[in-house]
């Protein structure tokens, strides 16, 4: 083979590997899929399949602004959303049936009940609203039961509930599996 072919052959050798790489990288550096995405894409998968849910991008939107991020904590508020009021557009709003919501005591996608700390805030249609509310009262839980150390999240969860850090509710099982289903 001459010498010319020999080069030839190289440039188009070198070429085609150029392009497979290029190809690669085009792949591997994707933009990801924005966060208050993935989180709206949580309403459909794990709300109510029974009633209308509640608007998906105003939920993540509150999720990660009151979060601001953190992506377990977004999961935490989900979670409690997901168990107490089925991701529900009514309950949202305020329209709960009579044996719901505790029986009209409790308020919003995290079933709330009134106190002197939200009574200001108490009974708004705002996600956003809602979403503030319980996270300070989940955070509160959380400091309660110690913080960050292992079983935090099913204390800071039966803390929420109301029965102590370390006391069982019937339920809880299945808000950690939830919660570990969001957080991936």
């Amino acid at each position: 083979m001459s010498p010319d072919i020999r080069i030839g052959w190289t440039v188009v050798l070198f070429l085609a590997a150029l392009a497979a790489g290029m190809g690669v990288s085009s792949v591997a550096h994707c933009e990801p899929v924005p966060l208050t995405e993935r989180v709206a894409a949580l309403v459909p998968v794990f709300g109510s399949k029974k009633e209308p849910l509640v608007d998906a991008a105003g939920f993540a939107s509150a999720l990660v602004e009151v979060s601001g991020g953190n992506r377990d904590w977004i999961a935490l508020l989900a979670t409690v959303a997901i168990h107490e009021a089925a991701l529900s557009a009514r309950i949202a709003d305020g329209n709960c049936r009579p044996l719901e919501c505790d029986h009209g005591l409790a308020w919003s996608l995290y079933q709330i009940h009134r106190n002197q700390q939200n009574a200001a805030v108490w009974g708004s249609r705002d996600l956003t609203v809602q979403t503030r509310e319980a996270s300070r009262m989940l955070r509160q839980a959380f400091y309660r039961c110690g913080g960050l150390r292992d079983g935090w999240l099913l204390q800071t969860l039966r803390a929420y509930a109301g029965h102590g850090c370390a006391s069982p509710f019937p339920g809880e099982t299945e808000r950690v599996a939830t919660f570990a289903r969001v957080r991936r």
